[in-house]
């Protein structure tokens, strides 16, 4: 079951870097104007211009046959996770008993099922 999970999860973090690789040069720079602008605009909150620049962006999605699921960052160059890395904050002590009682809690729930 691990190694099958384990194959999705590749699959899944290495199919929109493929999908990356894939747009043209003019596209890639289209849809990175798209990108900026779209950060641009949710800075701002503006709703109308945020909506437009997601469209464009999903049309360069359906015209290469990316998941719309596949988040904007992962296809821009300039692009990066937003998400904080809080995790990153823990000490290695926190961090190490996080982990652990992760890993109590995944085996925890597989020996229910």
């Amino acid at each position: 079951m691990k190694k099958v999970l384990g194959i999705l999860f590749l699959l899944a973090v290495s199919l929109p870097a493929l999908a990356q690789s894939g747009l043209s040069q003019r596209d890639q720079q289209r849809f990175d104007s798209y990108y900026t602008r779209w950060q641009q605009y949710k800075a701002a909150n503006d709703r109308g211009e945020i909506i437009s620049m997601e469209r464009r962006m999903l049309d360069v999605y359906a015209h290469y046959g990316i998941p719309a699921e596949t988040p904007f960052w992962r296809i821009a160059t300039n692009g990066h996770d937003d998400r904080p890395n809080w995790r990153a904050r823990l000490s290695n002590e926190d961090r190490a008993r996080f982990d652990s009682e992760v890993r109590f809690e995944e085996v925890a729930s597989s020996e229910r099922y």
